[in-house]
């Protein structure tokens, strides 16, 4: 970022503070951030969420709406409103702990998946 801004910053700095000598980098990010997300929706044919964690969290609280209003498609009915998630722990445990909560959901009915057919725990 020190390129873009002339001074050590990060994407806290660039998207909490509102100071002028941040705006050209601030349009540069959002543009790249933006290509980067639409590639990620066309590819996984549509978008629930966008999830914010870890380091990324306070700038994504200005991030997260923007991108919501810039991905979401109005008047399409396979694009519902999209969700804003932040989280203070990484991604990655994130996806841990409601890969776990599935599981245990899961396994409270009595069903466990495997692939496509149903394998009815006894």
């Amino acid at each position: 970022m020190l390129g873009l801004t002339g001074e050590p910053t990060d994407l806290d700095m660039l998207f909490t503070e509102d100071r002028e000598e941040y705006r050209l980098a601030r349009q540069i990010i959002e543009y790249h951030i933006l290509r980067a997300a639409g590639a990620g929706v066309a590819a996984l044919g549509g978008l629930d969420a966008v999830v914010v964690s870890g380091r990324f969290r306070q700038a994504g609280r200005v991030l997260g709406p923007w991108l919501r209003e810039k991905l979401h498609l109005p008047g399409r009915p396979q694009s519902p409103a999209i969700r804003l998630e932040f989280h203070t722990e990484t991604i990655g445990r994130v996806v841990a702990d409601q890969a776990l909560a599935a599981v245990r959901n899961t396994a409270r009915r009595g069903v466990i998946r495997l692939g496509s057919p149903a394998v009815h725990a006894g």
